[in-house]
């Protein structure tokens, strides 16, 4: 920043100059004296160093936001009634009850032998229209969450949106039937049925956070494998999952070389796994199954590869492998059992007694979801939301809430070390704005400053004047 600055002041003094001598050569009126130099050149540095430092902080900041999901419960399904009324709240309307209103306009002008044109007010009726809605009721339909409110539909009309007609004798054209909806929403319906039984079901979203070791280029933290290519080339790498579909819903398991039958149930159950996790201890669970030789005989490099390419900014910018991210991967050869088992997090550093618990920890155990990741259940008591309904925690669980170990509970590990492990503040000083950001600094920066040449040439300053 320091040198981008210093160029800004020379380019500054140079165009002063230049334009003070353009300005005399010129014999403009608009001048730039000795004193206004002066003044602008004691003024530019401080401008130069305060509008680059703020471009410059928004540049670093820019470049630390990232992605990750955020994982909790539904608590309630909510209907909300409007009642409909004339130029009312209602969405769907139509032009009803004409009115007469006087608008004024210009008329017989003149214009006199100046060129000057004046105008007379005058009064014309034109008819204008009230609102009238369709329907005497319409209604919104709404999901709060442990992570906030979801919209599920507005403006819906009543079942038999006919028998509703706000003006008695108006029927609803078919169009505005279709376009407005009927009735309750599926979804909004799933979503009573779970709560009023209290079995609430799960809710995922993106949220952005701050990670200092993906913003830095510089850090030898963060994993690098030269077996990417061979294992994209082999389809082996799955791209990491970054959306969210069907309001608060996201797949979290990864089939490679291996589909099983029922793969709506891996994803379910990890979604209620990870609804529990993300309450409790703000972690997401990402699954890998493998089904490949080549892979089976050398684990390790497989897991390298993977965490490097998930953490890859080229590929994924700020969706890239988050700091809450956890990944089980296992693997199978005749899929039906799990022949290995492998763990990492989003982390380079934390959470090393899970990692090291999950290794082959999973070995033996039938390959079903219901064993590795529980049942799609929940239940809501007194002290709130948990997973499994019976606490039957199934061996990934058992790890990760250190049910047999506390030493293995997951920990999500702050960047600025709040929570007592250090942190990665210091690689904030590492993070540059990229050539992009710092030609914009630039030119902005200098446009600023070159302001004060601009005041000078306007600005009247008679006592040094010729």
């Amino acid at each position: 920043m320091v040198t981008l600055i210093l160029a800004t002041i020379m380019i500054t003094a140079l165009a002063g100059l230049l334009i003070k001598w353009i300005l005399e050569a010129q014999n403009r009126e608009a001048r730039i004296t000795w004193r206004e130099y002066a003044i602008g050149m004691a003024v530019s540095p401080i401008a130069a160093v305060l509008v680059a430092w703020v471009g410059w902080t928004m540049a670093r900041d820019s470049k630390l936001k990232f992605m990750e999901y955020w994982n909790g419960w539904e608590v309630a399904a909510v209907k909300e009634y409007v009642e409909c009324t004339r130029d009312g709240p209602c969405r769907y309307e139509y032009d009803c009850d004409p009115y007469i209103v006087m608008v004024a306009y210009d008329c017989m002008c003149t214009t006199d032998k100046n060129g000057y044109t004046s105008c007379s007010t005058c009064y014309r009726p034109e008819t204008r229209y009230h609102s009238c809605p369709y329907v005497d009721r319409e209604y919104n339909f709404y999901a709060d969450t442990t992570l906030g409110r979801y919209t599920i539909a507005t403006n819906v009309f009543p079942e038999n949106p006919q028998a509703h007609q706000w003006r008695a004798g108006t029927p609803i054209p078919q169009n505005v039937i279709s376009s407005a909806g009927t009735g309750e929403p599926p979804f909004w319906v799933a979503v009573r049925a779970r709560c009023e039984a209290n079995r609430p079901g799960p809710v995922t979203a993106r949220r952005s956070y701050v990670n200092y070791i993906l913003a830095s280029e510089h850090t030898l933290m963060k994993e690098s494998s030269g077996d990417i290519l061979d294992y994209q080339s082999r389809k082996l790498l799955p791209m990491l999952f970054r959306t969210v579909q069907s309001f608060y819903r996201a797949d979290k398991v990864y089939f490679v070389g291996w589909l099983p039958q029922d793969g709506r149930a891996w994803q379910e159950a990890l979604e209620y796994l990870n609804a529990n996790l993300g309450s409790q201890m703000q972690g997401d669970l990402h699954l890998v199954v493998v089904k490949d030789e080549a892979v089976s005989r050398n684990p390790d490099r497989y897991v390298f590869a993977l965490k490097a390419h998930w953490q890859d900014k080229s590929i994924y910018g700020s969706d890239a492998l988050s700091k809450n991210g956890i990944v089980v991967l296992v693997g199978t050869a005749d899929g039906a059992t799990v022949s290995w088992s492998r763990a990492f997090t989003g982390m380079p550093l934390g959470n090393e007694k899970f990692i090291v618990m999950m290794r082959d920890g999973l070995k033996g155990l039938p390959l079903t979801a219901a064993t590795l990741l529980g049942p799609p259940a929940s239940r809501k008591d007194a002290k709130g939301i948990h997973y499994p309904p019976d606490g039957a925690y199934g061996p990934i669980q058992r790890v990760l809430w250190g049910a047999d170990n506390p030493a293995t509970k997951f920990k999500r590990v702050s960047m600025s070390g709040d929570d007592g492990q250090g942190g990665f503040l210091y690689l904030k000083n590492e993070i540059r704005p990229s050539t992009g950001q710092m030609w914009t600094i630039f030119i902005f920066t200098l446009f600023i400053c070159c302001g004060a040449w601009l005041w000078a040439a306007t600005h009247h300053d008679p006592s040094e004047r010729t």
